[in-house]
């Protein structure tokens, strides 16, 4: 289990603040506008709060600079005051090593200030690296602590990790299916995809539960949707097999896409064969250049089929085609925009 920093599009949002306008010359850039400036004052003037909400500014560029230092200026002055965000976000701050170096002793510290301040993010991460031993000795009895102590405040990545502790007997504790499939459970319900994959699980395979093949399709088909390459990969496999599921060539492709389009390497092939061979009637010979193109240099398949598919189409059409591919791989790179020196995740000041 490794030390959790999910990854996911910032969006600031600040009660009572209008949107900030783009400065229209040099001489205006940086200048926060009136409806932030009642913010500012009180930051200034010591509130946790709004100290909390200047480091969001900063980290956004929202009406301000946009300064990484700034951000742990001010959610350092709002963890010295007990905010446990601002704790939170500290130990962030250095677990990605914004100033140079990760620390991750310093991250580990400022976790257990935000846990013990009732922060449950704070909480699951330390758990993790309680268990991990990251950052300190392991301690997997204290991991567990933390863990169920987030888990019960509702943490749904935490709620699954519980259950899988529970499932396989982990960290010293005995194993208990149910137990593990009433925490897998929760999660899912809080539309967590790992724990949708896994409530899938224990209903193809009776764990916990009572095997339901049905209940299983519809929680995988909720984890695939939501982006779970594990369900979309199981869910193709099963679909184009007839393993569990009824065979379903079409349906498969659906899946067999989804997981292509986050980079899945063997997804990228299959999906190029489908469109080479026609299985189902769906020969594409275009559709199946572009896949190959996008699997490209990893794939031997690829550069195979590649190479036979040009003899059948125009030049045109495969220039078309390489550009395309081209931008999808462009697409698939992290979007993290930050400073150079900076590793902070962009949905940091979402989290609660």
């Amino acid at each position: 289990m490794k030390l959790y920093l999910a990854i996911s599009g910032l969006v600031i949002c600040l009660l009572g603040c209008a949107t900030p306008k783009k400065p229209d010359t040099a001489e205006d850039a940086f200048q926060p506008p009136e409806s932030i400036q009642d913010i500012i004052d009180k930051a200034n003037a010591g509130d946790p709060e709004a100290q909390l909400q200047m480091a969001s500014l900063h980290f956004d560029g929202f009406g301000v600079e946009r300064n990484y230092e700034k951000v742990f200026y001010w959610a350092k002055k709002a963890a010295e005051q007990g905010q446990a965000r601002g704790m939170y976000y500290v130990a962030m701050h250095h677990g990605y090593g914004m100033e140079g170096e990760k620390d991750l002793v310093q991250a580990r510290h400022w976790l257990r200030q935000a846990a013990t301040h009732g922060n449950f993010n704070g909480m699951f991460r330390l758990a993790c690296m309680l268990i991990e031993g990251q950052g300190g000795e392991t301690n997997k009895v204290e991991g567990l602590k933390w863990l169920r102590a987030s888990a019960e405040l509702g943490h749904p990545e935490a709620q699954a990790h519980l259950g899988t502790a529970y499932h396989d007997g982990l960290y010293g504790l005995d194993k208990k299916p149910t137990e593990g499939f009433k925490w897998f459970l929760r999660s899912a319900e809080q539309g967590d995809p790992q724990g949708q994959l896994l409530v899938g699980n224990c209903y193809l395979h009776g764990m916990g539960v009572e095997k339901d093949l049905e209940q299983m399709e519809a929680w995988k088909i909720k984890s695939a949707e939501a982006g779970n390459l594990q369900a979309q990969i199981n869910l193709s496999i099963m679909l184009s097999k007839g393993e569990f599921l009824e065979k379903n060539p079409a349906r498969a492709v659906r899946f067999m896409e989804m997981a292509a389009r986050q980079g899945h390497l063997p997804a990228q092939e299959e999906l190029g064969l489908h469109y080479l061979n026609g299985a189902g009637g769906g020969k594409d010979l275009v559709k199946a250049y572009f896949w190959f193109s996008v699997a490209g240099e990893h794939s031997r398949v690829s550069e195979k089929y590649i190479a036979q598919i040009s003899v059948d189409l125009e030049p045109k059409v495969i220039l078309e085609q390489m550009k395309k591919a081209d931008a999808f791989r462009e697409q698939l790179k992290p979007k993290i925009e930050i400073a150079e020196d900076a590793q902070l995740p962009n949905g940091l000041f979402n989290e609660k």
